[in-house]
């Protein structure tokens, strides 16, 4: 099992942690939102195959114990492509399954109450609940996300300790969560997390796009001035100046494609939220309104 997992790594660049001879697995690629690989290793454990989709692209790789090699036959490959399609459909009943889920424990979240322990709003310096909800299933907060459509994608729980997590069967690829009240206006400036959301909003009076992480900028700007009908050159992104610099890279890239503007928090290892807690809505409201 190793010499093939580790010539299916050699020839990918990716491979998965383990494999069960016999069976297709799927994992990550170069992509990884999308399970773009597969691989299988014959119960002999002498031949496996493996290959992926990435780019839309399929390519497809034999493996023998030793280093010999064979081109498989028509009914290995008809049969390999019928596992794939069935590993396919599996997969895609799981994940419908999954939002549909999802979508059921979204009805237990209800707003803010007094009752409610709202330690995180405080040890983020916050001076508004800003419609955050409460999952009384978890004790934990939670906002909702939304794609182009305004349709429901998923909710992300906010734990007492500061620690995040996104319901299980939600699709963040795209989606964003607006922190604001101005019912009138569209947003002008879009960020990370939601905390970091609500400083921006507090000290701009103006909507923000929560776009959950860094890696979602691109497509959630991109979603929310559709829903909204308003140009990404609007945008201007509050970017986290992560010690890993990953925020700024994120939203360089989004800048670079969609042509929206970008500020980096100037304090290494600060987001706005920190720098609004540090230097107070005040302090943050002058930096932002800096060139």
């Amino acid at each position: 099992m190793t010499e093939f997992l580790n010539y299916v790594r050699e020839t990918l660049g990716y491979a998965p942690d383990s494999i069960s001879p016999g069976r297709i697995v799927r994992f990550h690629t170069d992509n990884r939102n999308k399970l773009n690989g597969w691989a299988k290793l014959f119960p002999t454990l002498d031949y496996g195959v493996f290959g992926d989709w990435s780019h839309g692209q399929e390519r497809v790789y034999s493996w023998r114990k030793g280093g010999a090699r064979r081109e498989l036959s028509p009914t290995e490959k008809r049969a390999i492509r019928n596992e794939l399609k069935k590993a396919k459909e599996e997969e895609e009943r799981a994940r419908r399954e999954a939002f549909e889920a999802m979508l059921k424990e979204a009805d237990w979240l209800f707003p803010l109450s007094q009752e409610t322990d709202s330690t995180y709003l405080s040890k983020k310096g916050l001076l508004e609940t800003h419609g955050i909800l409460w999952d009384k299933t978890t004790d934990s907060l939670a906002f909702k996300f939304y794609n182009q459509d305004g349709r429901l994608m998923g909710f992300e729980r906010i734990f007492p300790d500061g620690s995040k997590k996104i319901c299980k069967g939600s699709r963040k690829k795209g989606a964003f969560a607006i922190v604001g009240y101005r019912q009138d206006a569209p947003p002008k400036y879009a960020c990370e997390g939601w905390a970091t959301a609500c400083s921006i909003q507090e000290a701009t009076d103006e909507n923000v796009i929560v776009c959950i992480d860094a890696g979602n900028f691109m497509y959630g700007i991109k979603s929310a001035c559709s829903y909204f009908g308003v140009s990404p050159l609007t945008i201007t992104i509050i970017a986290d100046n992560d010690a890993s610099k990953k925020g700024e890279e994120c939203a360089l890239e989004a800048s670079k494609t969609l042509g929206c503007s970008v500020k980096l928090v100037p304090v290494m290892g600060m987001d706005a939220n920190d720098y609004a807690k540090e230097y107070g809505v005040i302090g943050l409201r002058k930096w932002m309104e800096r060139g």
